[in-house]
């Protein structure tokens, strides 16, 4: 759902109306059978590789209501097993072939306990603060790119801090990341 809602704001699983003399414009209410195609399909992915290509993600769902069968399989006789494979199928393809271009996180999203051992005992003071961590239990292996922007789990782009530091450190904003 949050993927969703990253994507497509208010206008999650709704489809346009046909155009009138202002032109199209977004359902007013949520679309069922869009629901279930779109939050079933998103949710194979990560919701960070989703960020990374929300904007393509919402052109290709804005270019598939185009698809006049497309819109009659989640309008009309909906439980319609053809339908239903149809609907999928299309966005499940242009949703895939997106993400396929997309460079994917690493899947491992944390360091070891033998990793952060080893960086504890190697140097005990915080990345950030500068002070000495007192104990193993205090520290924290923390992302310096940070993960959700395509930062890896490798240990050139780790470093030990305070894990308090770590929760308090300034993070990217999506905004600020979409503006640059």
């Amino acid at each position: 759902m949050r993927s969703s809602l990253s994507v497509f704001g208010t206008h999650a699983f709704r489809v346009i109306r046909q155009p009138n003399k202002q032109g199209c414009e977004w359902a007013p209410r949520a679309n069922a059978s869009s629901f279930q195609v779109i939050s079933t399909t998103l949710a194979r992915y990560d919701h960070h590789e989703i960020l990374k290509s929300k904007d393509a993600i919402h052109e290709a769902y804005v270019d598939l209501l185009a698809d006049t069968k497309w819109i009659d399989c989640v309008s009309k006789s909906t439980g319609d097993y053809q339908n239903i494979k149809y609907a999928f199928e299309t966005w499940r393809a242009r949703l895939d072939q997106i993400m396929k271009a997309s460079i994917g996180l690493d899947k491992t999203r944390l360091f070891s306990m033998a990793f952060k051992e080893n960086l504890y005992e190697q140097n005990k003071y915080c990345s950030i603060c500068g002070q000495r961590i007192s104990s193993i239990l205090d520290a924290h292996v923390d992302h310096v790119e940070e993960y959700w922007l395509g930062g890896r789990t490798i240990p050139e782009n780790a470093r030990l801090t305070h894990r308090t530091c770590n929760m308090k450190r300034p993070r990217a904003s999506a905004s600020q990341i979409s503006s640059t």
